[in-house]
């Protein structure tokens, strides 16, 4: 059995904003990193059930890179998406909305190569990044 591992944010925005700044490849290439000298060069996604998404991560200085790639399994507009990685890891995200702030809640599948500590510390720096991003949209 894979393990999991679960990460937050509240996001003190209205769930529109939110649910647009996560799921729109425009918008998603501005925040999808775990830290400042990486960026995302190139973004693509058809988002609808059973379409997929493609996004290019690489190091600013050039020195590594690599596609984040997967495909839609079930979207349920302002409350959940389920995805699934090319290396068949499943991810669970919930947008749960509560007074003015909406907690977007994470349940990735862990890979094997690195410690989960590790995946929970780069994915929770990707969710932060979406938690600033939203809060500062206009």
């Amino acid at each position: 059995m894979m393990k999991k591992f679960v990460i937050t944010a509240d996001i003190h925005q209205n769930i529109d904003v939110v649910w647009e700044t996560y799921n729109n490849a425009k918008h998603v290439v501005k925040w999808s990193f775990a830290s400042d000298d990486w960026h995302v060069t190139e973004g693509k996604s058809n988002f609808v059930e059973g379409g997929a998404f493609n996004y290019r991560m690489e190091a600013k200085d050039e020195s590594m890179g690599f596609n984040f790639m997967g495909t839609y399994d079930s979207i349920i507009y302002h409350q959940s998406i389920h995805y699934h990685l090319t290396d068949k890891r499943q991810i669970e995200v919930e947008f749960i909305k509560h007074r003015g702030v909406v907690t977007v809640k994470l349940t990735v599948d862990a890979e094997n190569e690195f410690p989960i500590e590790h995946q929970q510390k780069g994915w929770q720096a990707i969710l932060d990044n979406i938690k600033k991003y939203a809060e500062s949209y206009k």
